[in-house]
């Protein structure tokens, strides 16, 4: 018996014992967080949120070269009930051979921590087989029923439909319950910072444009500032869930991009204490590829402590000895219902 093949939109599914309408999971609402690499063109892994399953262009797939095993990585920024995925494979036209065959899916309850493989209910083994794509712009999806609460999934080619020295996807659509006990912070402004250079101004950190390596959407100290601080203003109290941060990522200059920083939390945006999680408010970012694309996010778990300002300081970067910088932050606060179910102490990554 194989999967059924569609590009039907939810439905009603039972979910350990209980029915949920099964809605699309806005891919706004989520992100890419990790992914093979290196890259193939300009194939990057965010592609496969951007709703272009039809598309047949290059530039439009997710690939990666030298491997037929490359895998990509999604968080869903809290805790979802899955009901099942649309996936459709990789589509340039002359190129379908490279998407994925056989996959196998993993999903992670403990924000990356762990991961336990997903079992093929009609199978009973662990792994799926999807469609080729057309080439077209008629790409049919493989839909694949899931019953898991996670807050990342992660999703690994065994092999391709003929190459051993690429991999790749087109569009991942995800369908589920996601309750909103923890949401992204749209009110968000830069209330104070160190320094920035012409046009890498600090308010770039919150332009809502992740992933990207243009420097033009960048913030960058001055030269000689490499141990760069900026302040986040939220305008009321809030309680912190985590913060997803995206590094500098100008080609050739990633070494400018912030390695260990100290996360320090205020009410009054004057006297600033470290969180307590990550342990002393400090955390590691990774360095970013340098690409015109693919600068996957660090998701960083905080405490709940309620706080009005965040501040972000550079303690040290990746070997730059001229400049630090970042390139986006998004913040999300936990809602009254997450905080009653946690109490204080939340889990870091």
């Amino acid at each position: 018996m194989g999967w059924r093949r569609c590009c039907v939109l939810g439905g009603i599914v039972l979910v350990g014992g209980v029915l949920l309408q099964a809605a699309e999971i806005p891919s706004a609402t989520m992100a890419v967080v990790d992914s093979a690499r290196p890259y193939y063109s300009s194939c990057f892994p965010e592609n496969t949120l951007k709703g272009l399953e039809q598309s047949t262009a290059r530039t439009d797939q997710f690939c990666v070269s030298g491997m037929k095993t490359g895998w990509i990585e999604y968080c869903f920024n809290e805790a979802v009930a899955l009901t099942n995925l649309h996936v459709w494979n990789y589509n340039e036209t002359g190129y379908v051979s490279y998407g994925m065959s056989n996959i196998q899916i993993e999903v992670s309850s403990d924000w990356g921590e762990n991961y336990s493989l997903v079992t093929n209910p009609l199978t009973a083994l662990t792994f799926f087989t999807l469609s080729i794509g057309s080439g077209t712009s008629n790409n049919i999806s493989t839909r694949i029923p899931l019953q898991h609460t996670c807050t990342h999934l992660r999703i690994r080619s065994l092999n391709t439909f003929g190459t051993a020295n690429y991999s790749g996807l087109s569009t991942v659509r995800f369908y589920g319950n996601k309750p909103g006990n923890i949401e992204r912070l749209t009110n968000v402004a830069v209330a104070a910072w160190s320094s920035f250079t012409t046009g890498r101004v600090p308010s770039n950190t919150i332009d809502g444009t992740p992933y990207i390596g243009d420097y033009n959407y960048q913030w960058l100290g001055v030269n000689g500032d490499t141990n760069a601080w900026i302040v986040f203003r939220f305008g009321r109290p809030v309680a912190m869930s985590h913060l997803m941060i995206w590094n500098y990522s100008q080609g050739g200059y990633t070494t400018r991009g912030m390695k260990e920083i100290l996360l320090q939390r205020s009410l009054d945006g004057v006297n600033f204490i470290p969180f307590s999680f990550p342990e002393a408010g400090t955390t590691t970012l990774r360095i970013a590829p340098g690409t015109g694309g693919g600068n996957l996010g660090d998701v960083v778990r905080l405490d709940s402590a309620s706080a009005e300002y965040i501040r972000i300081s550079c303690i040290s970067n990746w070997g730059s000895t001229t400049h630090s910088g970042l390139s986006e932050v998004f913040f999300y606060e936990l809602k009254a219902t997450e905080i009653a179910s946690r109490g204080t102490l939340i889990l870091i990554r």
